[in-house]
């Protein structure tokens, strides 16, 4: 079962405990029934009944204490197992290459780490006791042996039968509940698209009409794939009931007839039968959650295999010696987009650029000209399709790579504003609140002596300064900005590139920023132009 290799893999727990402490349970519990039977055909005198019922209160003590012990046990390594995997998951996904994160459909990654998780932690409960419910079975299986074997023979043929038709159908179900899947995390994708575009679909009702209909047929074809499912599930269910309802009759009317067994016997197996009953139905009512938790532990292990993949190729451990250069050199480095044919959809290059300690550089260029994609492969986040970089005289490689991406701050026009200082040790407080007024911040919001920004629900030119200021503390000796100035104010932007800009070029850091400020181009030492994938000088027209 895949879940018992789960959490055999996974779990630091006693494993063997919980399984003896289930045989255990399902021996205790199977011992209430035969010395139920037991009592009821003995005749009570001399101390009979007391010591039957001094037994029934130690079985019945052994079974609850049996019980808790399991279901706890079961849970607590359920938790460990769940957390040791998506902590691991967490750990590759912060190792692995932009372009996965940059691909990945971020829906379903959420999904399988939160909804499939809490999928199995939730259905844990149920999948324990039914765990015991088998062993239930399989106990009082024996005491129906031990007391008539052709009622032995008949009942495990009929429980067999049954066995046999659901598994016949179980792989049609294990499909159907993965499309179902899918289907979902369409829906999650669709619905993504009305809360991030809710200003687009506002102002024009064509459109919301049109994604609200994908919606609904997202809906109703998820909606058509579960009750498919669950008729499968109930046939399971009817299935079950009917072997139940079938063994019955066959063991308290035809078995007498033919084999001529004793009222008592059929009294005993009618009443162990009965006794079972309970947990055959929790069995089955069991089946459906263990489908669903395989199905998310598949996505769990098909998670990790797609982060395997993605791994950085020489690792991605800092070097320490690189936090520091002379110069940067770019020689010829080309990039291109593939399609899942593999066929180029954009590229840039080739390309050289040189880049000299304390260099102000603007990069000017229309949209789509490369210029994102430059900076990308400026600071290692893409690997370049050819050529080469050159820190000083030490050649980039997959080797150094995490060392080489250790030398740049970046606020991307897609940046994401985090909400405490993540990396920094013993943050200077009168740092922060320099920064902060500087960029004209410190009404906005403050660094909490808890370690996070009171207030970060703030305009998107605010937005961009506060992720400014997060780079410049970070005290690395490149600094990227694209398009930082695009949304803010007339005055604060004369500000940024007449004053912010070269008081951090003086102080010995790097900038390069992506800018259509022609008005300030005089503020820089370099300009130069993204034009169709290629770097060239700027020329003024």
């Amino acid at each position: 079962m895949k879940l018992l290799d789960f959490i055999n893999k996974e779990s630091r727990i006693a494993k063997n405990r919980i399984v003896i402490m289930s045989i255990v349970s399902g021996i205790a519990n199977s011992l209430l029934i035969a010395i139920i039977n037991h009592a009821a055909e003995t005749d009570f005198g001399n101390g009979v009944q007391a010591r039957l019922f001094f037994i029934y209160l130690l079985a019945f003590c052994l079974f609850l204490y049996t019980q808790k012990f399991v279901l706890s046990q079961s849970m607590l390594a359920i938790e460990e197992a769940l957390r040791s995997v998506r902590v691991r998951i967490a750990d590759k996904l912060r190792r692995t290459e932009f372009s996965f994160i940059e691909q990945s459909n971020r829906n379903d990654l959420f999904i399988r780490l939160t909804q499939d998780s809490s999928l199995i932690s939730q259905s844990m409960m149920l999948l324990s006791s039914a765990g015991q419910a088998a062993i239930l079975i399989v106990a009082s299986l024996f005491y129906i042996l031990w007391i008539s074997p052709l009622s032995f023979l008949i009942t495990v043929g009929i429980i067999g039968t049954t066995a046999f038709i659901y598994f016949s159908h179980r792989e049609k179900t294990r499909q159907q509940l993965q499309l179902a899947r899918q289907k979902e995390n369409i829906f999650f994708d669709t619905l993504s698209h009305l809360l991030d575009g809710f200003k687009e679909l506002k102002l024009n009702r064509a459109k919301r009409d049109d994604l609200f209909d994908d919606i609904c047929k997202t809906s109703l074809e998820a909606e058509r794939i579960k009750v498919e499912v669950g008729n499968l599930e109930v046939t399971d269910w009817i299935m079950a009931r009917l072997c139940f309802y079938t063994l019955l009759p066959l063991l308290v009317f035809v078995i007498p007839a033919i084999h001529g067994e004793q009222s008592d016997q059929i009294y005993k197996i009618t009443a162990a039968v009965l006794f079972i009953m309970g947990p055959i139905s929790l069995l089955i009512g069991a089946i459906p959650a263990l489908n669903r938790v395989n199905i998310a532990l598949d996505n769990f292990q098909s998670l990790e295999r797609d982060v395997d993949k993605a791994t950085h190729r020489g690792g991605d451990e800092p070097i320490p010696a690189w936090h520091d250069f002379t110069r940067l050199e770019f020689k010829e480095l080309c990039f291109a987009y593939y399609d899942l044919q593999k066929q180029p959809l954009f590229s840039i290059g080739p390309n050289s650029l040189t880049l000299e300690k304390g260099e102000l550089l603007f990069i000017v260029g229309g949209n789509g000209s490369g210029k994102s994609t430059l900076l990308k492969l400026i600071t290692g986040l893409y690997y370049p399709v050819s050529g080469a970089v050159y820190r000083d005289n030490d050649l980039v490689n997959d080797a150094n790579y995490a060392g080489f991406r250790e030398l740049f701050s970046t606020v991307f026009t897609d940046f994401h504003l985090f909400n405490r200082f993540y990396g920094l040790a013993d943050i200077d407080q009168s740092q922060i609140a320099f920064w902060l007024k500087k960029m004209e911040l410190h009404e906005k919001t403050h660094y909490s002596p808890e370690g996070y920004f009171t207030e970060t629900n703030l305009s998107t030119g605010q937005k961009k300064r506060l992720a400014f200021i997060a780079a410049i503390l970070e005290n690395k000796p490149i600094l990227i900005f694209d398009e930082l100035a695009a949304d803010q104010d007339p005055d604060f932007r004369r500000y940024f590139y007449q004053t912010v800009l070269p008081e951090l070029s003086r102080q010995g850091k790097t900038i390069i920023a992506v800018t259509h400020d022609d008005s300030y181009f005089h503020c820089a030492d370099r300009v130069l132009k993204m034009d169709n994938g290629l770097l060239k000088p700027y020329q003024a027209d």
